[in-house]
């Protein structure tokens, strides 16, 4: 996995944090690697490039500005991608134990049935306040019978043509759902709904929500606006991450991007050395245990105004963290 940072210009600088002393290790692919520490001067073979694509509009699945459903978080799962894994049916049933994942029960299930999903919201962490987009495969009766009976929707009245639209209590506070062809469902505030089923239908052309466009193997991406106000382990003056996840073609394991915006290159600098000293303080004699020593290949490197953070995964550690996730939600085992 790769994570990237963005701050300003680059030294050339490089220090490497050693592994710590008289710890015995524990059975795991590989030794405790020190997380290393990289600076290096901007130019096109510094560090690992971002494969995303750089429009707003075919990355993020609409308009550049986010106009309507954006606010400072986005994650995208591309889950046609998800399913090729060879873990897909323990990720599942981490997701489908998890409560913000359970969207229609009955009718829905992310893994098996989604294509795409888009959340936005100030933190992700109250779902009251996020806004969910999904394109899925179902067939659209069934959804719409899980929204009437297992979420106790109430049809909901709307001045667009085509999209049929419940309210319903979600979380703690009312939302409404949209649904309209093809196969897209939008869980949003109640005052949203006709502007948003609108773009749904393609009636407001300015604020259209399109399929996002993936980069091949992308599972998952990840935008939030100054991130260390929600993520304390973020440093405070990085002003935007941006995190993606890319499944291997062969072998099962995964590559975890990220990069974030600093003021300076020596922020940039300073910053790659408190994320490093973080994943180092993180990576525990348990947490190597229970991970098979997963952040134990970080890798994290300053260019120009960027920090970028490398986590290559394998197969055997995707498991380890699916097997601990699932005992926490008491997920029941594939």
């Amino acid at each position: 996995m790769a994570l990237t940072l963005g701050c300003g210009a680059a030294n050339t600088e490089q220090a490497s944090i050693p592994p710590r002393e008289g710890v015995s290790e524990p059975h795991v692919d590989t030794a405790d690697a020190a997380v290393t520490i990289e600076a290096k001067a901007s130019q096109p073979d510094a560090g690992p490039p971002s494969p995303e694509p750089r429009d707003l509009e075919a990355t993020w699945g609409g308009n550049a500005d986010d106009t309507v459903l954006g606010t400072n978080v986005t994650l995208i799962v591309n889950f046609v991608e998800v399913r090729k894994h060879p873990d897909a049916d323990k990720l599942a049933a981490v997701l489908n134990a998890t409560p913000q994942w359970r969207i229609a029960p009955g009718a829905l299930e992310p893994v098996r049935d989604l294509d795409w999903v888009r959340v936005t919201g100030p933190t992700l962490v109250t779902t009251d306040l996020d806004d969910v987009v999904f394109q899925h495969s179902a067939l659209d009766e069934k959804v719409d019978n899980a929204i009437t009976h297992e979420l106790k929707g109430q049809r909901l009245a709307l001045q667009v043509r085509g999209v049929k639209a419940w309210t319903a209590t979600i979380g703690k506070g009312q939302r409404a759902i949209l649904h309209a062809p093809p196969h897209l469902v939008a869980i949003i505030a109640r005052v949203d709904a006709d502007s948003v089923a609108r773009q749904m239908t393609g009636a407001s052309p300015a604020h259209t929500i399109a399929s996002p466009v993936f980069h091949p193997g992308e599972a998952m991406r990840l935008r939030a606006l100054h991130p260390g106000t929600a993520m304390p382990a973020v440093p405070a003056d990085i002003s935007e991450m941006r995190l993606w996840v890319d499944v291997r073609p062969s072998g099962g394991g995964a590559d975890i991007h990220a990069e974030g915006d600093c003021p300076t290159s020596e922020a940039a600098r300073i910053d790659a050395d408190t994320i490093a000293s973080i994943i180092r303080q993180q990576n525990t004699f348990g947490v190597r245990i229970i991970t098979e020593n997963l952040l134990g290949g970080a890798t994290v490197t300053s260019v120009g105004t960027e920090v970028r953070v490398h986590i290559p995964a394998s197969q055997r550690q995707i498991e380890a963290v699916l097997s601990v996730l699932a005992s926490r939600l008491n997920a029941t085992p594939p």
